[in-house]
């Protein structure tokens, strides 16, 4: 998982978590990243869960080389997924807040 801390978002992920689910080894985190190519050449899909994006960037990528994508149902995501031609679009759930830290 790569991605910096949105602190001006309430609903985002606590970093605290992220590191929690880190160290635990459910998750790999990787902070953010300058260059995020790479990183996605090197993966089968990208998810990109999400309340609303603008046009996020990260999917055009994925598109660009050849990613599947997973993501959510709400304005900007949904623009570049092809239902069950480039991706999956799932609906917009409230999930992690239910996790005790």
């Amino acid at each position: 998982m790569a991605g910096k801390i949105d602190l001006e978002n309430s609903s985002s992920i606590p970093k605290e978590q992220l590191e929690k689910w880190n160290l635990e080894g459910n998750v790999t985190w990787i902070g953010h990243q300058d260059d995020i190519v790479p990183l996605i050449r090197n993966t089968h899909i990208v998810v990109l869960p999400s309340y609303r994006e603008g046009l996020p960037k990260v999917l055009i990528e994925a598109c660009a080389i050849g990613r599947p994508i997973i993501t959510t149902d709400v304005p900007g995501c949904r623009e570049i997924v092809q239902s069950e031609t480039n991706g999956i679009l799932i609906k917009k759930v409230v999930w992690w807040t239910s996790f005790v830290l």
